[in-house]
């Protein structure tokens, strides 16, 4: 057996240029798409990626109101009880 070891740029090199990175709907086309029109634009315009749209104060209440309840009527620590909720 051979064991080849690839460098975190030698990947993204490696499936950004496969051929199946121009086939829509393959695995390394999602991802060049991916990198391509989210994460680089993302980290162009504001020096970094976070995954995910940010949330609404409606969206959000729920959360806080079950840490809220974890903390207020079973003892938790707030931390323990965010870690809990935010799985």
């Amino acid at each position: 057996q051979n064991l080849s070891i690839v460098s975190e740029s030698g990947m993204y090199t490696l499936v950004l240029r496969c051929r199946d990175a121009v086939n829509k709907g393959s695995v390394p086309h999602k991802f060049r798409k991916w990198v391509t029109a989210e994460v680089l634009p993302s980290i162009r315009k504001y020096g970094e990626y976070v995954k995910g749209k940010k949330t609404t104060v409606e969206e959000r209440t729920p959360l806080r109101d079950a840490v809220n309840m974890l903390v207020g009527k079973k003892g938790l620590r707030y931390d323990d009880a965010y870690n809990m909720v935010h799985q």
